[in-house]
């Protein structure tokens, strides 16, 4: 079947020049149109092939299906039959202009079915989809954690729980101590105001160190390690929020007394007041919380509360290896390691460290196959899977000693399980950071592909433009011939083709959402290009259309040498030591020189044109509504210059300047 589907692809690159070649053919009338009408019939046998080869891949090779259906609707929505009926009739009728331009048509949409039948799904797409999936199993990873942090934690509380209350009742005795001072700081706020600047910017220190103990209590609420020299607590938007009692209120405490303790510095007592009073709401909500939490605690029933987080962890580990098997496929990430229920693994399955027990003897430490294997590179996703059945086991086992009243064993297991977790999620942040990588890589290469054929294209139609011109300007009359009118026609038709081909870097740039001057530059681009066709539409061919031409091919040639520099960029980024995933934004496609250089050609594009518009006013008085609306438009062209370059130079601010040559 994949010979017939290629026979009906190739059948179809053999009729394309076929039906191309008969306008100009010198044959009598009669001669072409009985050509015209084998042609005919050749596309009718061939739209019968698609309907019925499609049902016969449908069951095996469903996409090849599709594209062959797809090919035959779209064959019929062009109405090819009767197109090439009317071609017949003018070929018969000696019309040999018009048959030919109808022919040029019908073989343009001919290469569009030929386009449809070999086209593959776009591997930039597939990675896109994958990553999205990647994201999905990493957010479902963290709820995870989430969860089991929380088992791990209430495990802790009750197999210590006069433990648990005596640091409760520490950490509630040092927020109520932080109340209390920062409820006489206020007043001391409110008294100095009257006595003048400097007594209040005196108290910014007192303020200062109160900020201090309060973010010191914070990390401890939230369990965060303590931080350096110099270090603060992380801005809400770069770490998220803790769910212990007490943290996120004392955290924001901390904010409100340190913008008191700037405007104390600054001598805005008003101000500053106002800031410490809202510390003091969230102090209180903070020593309520934990309060609420000490009695919870005091409550508890060990033995009850082990049975109930028992069940707990079980689902737990349930939802872990449903994950775990989503993200392998559908496989069994351990084969032979499969946990029972409880989560102990089968008797002799135990998986052994760095691979999985293979078919008559042992696993070898890292995986390697055994001798006459090729040793295969697991995916991200499936040593992430691995490291999740693992986690899986650990569970298992946390879950039968809470069952057995054993939280201090049950909580060393699910230490070991939340390891095995986030180093799954970490596997899974690096793939999604290698992947953007390598997309950006690929879009870059792809556009540069697409500008490049764009280039030769256009020099060929710039040299084509300046020719016709030429012989016009040789005619008595100053006109075209007919010949060249059809010419001209064709030579529209394919600069406004190349607007079309703009527009899918357009497409392209846009989704990938980081550009500033290029995307802006790629659409300026092709409203060109499509400004240039409706010149010619008017049967112009003068100095402004080829300056216009020729101002699209250096455009051309600096998007070219754009990619090329983002791509010196990415390997250059590369070779360099990269910063750990996810603590750093993705880099722009385009590195900030790149963008830069583009402006500055963009703002020198806009004073050339700016003279070819003067120029063409001045040779033919007025300019006409084509070409008003078309200066319009490079007036805006202008203003998103100026907008582009103030959005420049608010991300150059922070770089390195030898980085921006």
């Amino acid at each position: 079947m994949k010979t017939i589907y290629n026979a009906i692809v190739i059948s179809l690159l053999i009729l394309s020049p076929t039906i191309g070649q008969e306008g100009g053919n010198a044959d009598p009338d009669s001669a072409l149109g009985v050509r015209q009408q084998r042609v005919k019939r050749l596309m009718l046998d061939l739209e019968r092939k698609f309907s019925e080869l499609a049902a016969k891949l449908e069951p095996e090779q469903p996409e090849q299906a599709q594209k062959l259906t797809e090919a035959f609707q779209r064959s019929k929505e062009l109405l090819m039959q009767q197109r090439m009926d009317e071609v017949i009739q003018l070929l018969n009728g000696q019309k040999l202009e018009s048959a030919s331009e109808e022919q040029e048509k019908i073989v343009g949409d001919i290469k569009g079915l030929i386009s449809i039948l070999l086209e593959e799904e776009d591997e930039l797409e597939k990675m896109k989809q994958k990553i999205k999936d990647l994201e999905e199993w990493k957010q479902k990873l963290q709820d995870l954690i989430e969860k089991e942090e929380a088992l791990k934690e209430d495990s802790a509380t009750i197999a210590d729980k006069e433990g648990a209350l005596d640091k409760l009742d520490a950490q509630i005795r040092e927020a109520a101590d932080l109340l209390r001072q920062q409820e006489n700081l206020k007043e001391k706020t409110k008294q100095e105001a009257a006595k003048g600047l400097d007594k209040v910017e005196q108290l910014a220190n007192e303020q200062a160190e109160l900020r201090e103990k309060t973010e010191e209590l914070a990390r401890e609420l939230s369990k965060q390690e303590p931080q350096g020299a110099g270090q603060q607590i992380p801005p809400p938007d770069q770490e998220q929020e803790s769910k212990a009692p007490g943290a996120e209120s004392m955290k924001r405490a901390a904010e409100d007394q340190e913008r008191a303790e700037d405007q104390l510095a600054a001598g805005q007592a008003g101000e500053a007041e106002q800031s410490e009073s809202d510390a003091i709401d969230d102090l209180k909500r903070a020593l309520e919380e934990l309060k609420e939490e000490r009695d919870r605690i005091a409550g508890l029933d060990p033995e009850e509360k082990s049975k109930e987080l028992a069940q707990d962890q079980g689902k737990t580990a349930e939802e872990t290896g449903d994950l775990a098997q989503e993200m392998a496929g559908g496989q069994q990430p351990q084969e032979g390691g499969e946990p029972q229920e409880g989560g102990e693994p089968q008797e002799g399955g135990e998986p052994q460290e760095g691979g999985e027990p293979q078919e008559g003897g042992e696993p070898q430490e890292g995986g390697e196959p055994q001798e006459g294997g090729e040793p295969q590179e697991k995916s991200a996703e499936q040593k992430a899977a691995e490291s999740m059945k693992s986690a899986q086991q650990s569970m298992g086992k946390a879950s039968e000693k809470l069952s057995e009243q054993k939280p201090g064993e049950a909580e060393e297991e699910q230490e070991e399980a939340l390891e095995d977790l986030e180093d799954a999620f970490q596997q899974l942040e690096e793939e999604i950071e290698q992947m953007k990588q390598e997309i950006q890589e690929q879009q870059i290469a792809q556009l540069e592909a697409i500008f490049r054929e764009m280039l030769e294209k256009q020099k060929k139609l710039t040299k084509d433009t300046a020719d016709l011109d030429h012989r016009r300007q040789q005619a008595a009359d100053d006109k075209l011939a007919r010949a060249d009118r059809v010419q001209l026609r064709n030579l529209s038709r394919d600069e406004k083709s190349l607007g079309k081909t703009a527009e899918e870097a357009e497409t392209l740039l846009y989704d990938e959402g980081t550009s500033i001057v290029v995307l802006s530059v790629v659409t300026e681009l092709k409203k060109s290009l499509e400004d240039v066709g409706e010149l010619m539409d008017a049967s112009k061919t003068g100095a402004f259309v080829q300056s216009s031409q020729k101002e699209i091919e250096l455009t051309l040639e600096e998007l070219i040498e754009a990619m090329k520099q983002a791509q010196n960029q990415k390997q250059q980024q590369q070779q360099q030591q990269q910063q750990p995933p996810g603590e750093q934004p993705p880099p722009p496609l385009l590195p900030p020189a790149a963008e830069l250089r583009m402006l500055k050609l963009s703002q020198l594009r806009v004073n050339r044109r700016t003279v070819d518009f003067d120029a063409a006013q001045v040779e033919a008085g007025q300019l006409d509504a084509t070409m008003l609306r078309q200066a319009a438009e490079l007036a805006d062209f202008q203003a998103k210059v100026t907008t582009m370059a103030r959005e420049i130079a608010a991300m150059v601010q922070s770089q390195n300047p030898a980085e921006i040559d």
